[in-house]
């Protein structure tokens, strides 16, 4: 089974638009000449790494400026305080930044981990903790050699410049949920994409068992709309299997498809995966079942809207259109 890549996304204020914008036309504009090399171009790269650090740090203060604007009753020398600490305080790259946003105001902030950007956004983006302090390490040292040294000897490359670029996306994001319920949700926001494609965390991570709901929404312009996203093969080619494997009588009161759908290939690929393992033997036993599970897999998505969502995955059983 193959593994899918994906591109994330995430929901930021449209007064961060412009400066996103231009650091995705640069990274674009630089990929060629930074990828064949990528060793003699220290000015593009240095270039590159301090944008995107520039812009992270200064979003994380116009995010302490919406918390101060936001609430009438901070008195007017707490405002002017942190006015001042937004001129000379520098904001890395760090969850210990993000998280001194809120705790300088009393508010408890719930920190940014490797296995929640996994989980919310569905991608291997990091293995496990360390290699986020990892990763924040390597950035903030490439950012401090780019502000101080003539000609640094950078230890991040495109690929891994490409990839910070994502990580404050999702830096950003995290903090502004956590901002939102603060000042109401009062800024305009708008749907920016990674630049890279990542691997597909249901995917790698389902053998572990883990368990989530699977209600996957589709960005749109309509930031609130809840179209549902395409999952991809192999995601359904998981559950379909899962549901196979799950016992008869939990199949009986799980049917997948909603009622009244008219007869396809599709629903009688669906009919078959419900039926009691002692007819599988009539069918072509094992091997044949999960043969289609795997063309159920190719058609599912083009029918989805036969399916109750939301589907749950728990210890490796699937429930549809319920939550248990």
């Amino acid at each position: 089974m193959g593994i899918e890549m994906r591109r994330f996304f995430v929901s930021l204020p449209n007064y961060l638009e412009e400066d996103i914008c231009y650091i995705q036309s640069e990274l674009d504009r630089l990929e060629e000449k930074l990828v064949t090399k990528d060793e003699e171009n220290n000015i593009e790269k240095r270039h590159l790494i301090l944008l995107i650090a520039t812009f992270t740090e200064q979003a994380l203060k116009l995010f302490r400026d919406d918390i101060v604007n936001a609430n009438e009753e901070i008195p007017a020398h707490i405002k002017k305080y942190f006015e001042l600490k937004n001129e000379k305080e520098p904001l890395y790259v760090k969850k210990n930044s993000g998280d001194s946003i809120f705790t300088s105001f009393g508010i408890d902030v719930d920190s940014i981990t490797s296995q929640k950007i996994n989980q919310n956004k569905r991608i291997m983006f990091f293995e496990g903790n360390s290699d986020l302090i990892e990763f924040e390490k390597i950035i903030n040292k490439n950012r401090n050699m780019a502000a101080h040294e003539t000609q640094p000897n950078f230890t991040l490359n495109f690929s891994k410049i490409k990839k910070f670029y994502d990580y404050c996306l999702l830096f950003l994001e995290h903090y502004y949920q956590q901002l939102e319920s603060i000042i109401n949700d009062r800024n305009e926001r708008s749907i920016f994409f990674s630049i890279d494609r990542y691997t597909e965390y249901f995917v790698k991570e389902f053998s572990e068992g883990i368990e989530m709901f699977y209600l996957k929404n589709k960005p749109s312009t309509n930031i609130n709309s809840k179209v549902k996203e395409q999952f991809s093969k192999d995601e359904w080619e998981i559950v379909f299997k899962q549901f196979l494997m799950m016992d008869d009588s939990k199949k009986e009161d799980n049917n997948f498809l909603k009622s009244g759908i008219p007869e396809s290939e599709f629903t009688i690929l669906s009919q078959d995966l419900m039926r009691p393992r002692r007819e599988w033997r009539g069918l072509g036993g094992q091997v044949a079942m999960e043969s289609k599970c795997s063309r159920l897999a190719d058609i599912a998505k083009d029918n989805r809207t036969f399916i109750k969502f939301p589907i749950k995955i728990k210890d490796k059983e699937i429930f549809f259109g319920r939550i248990r």
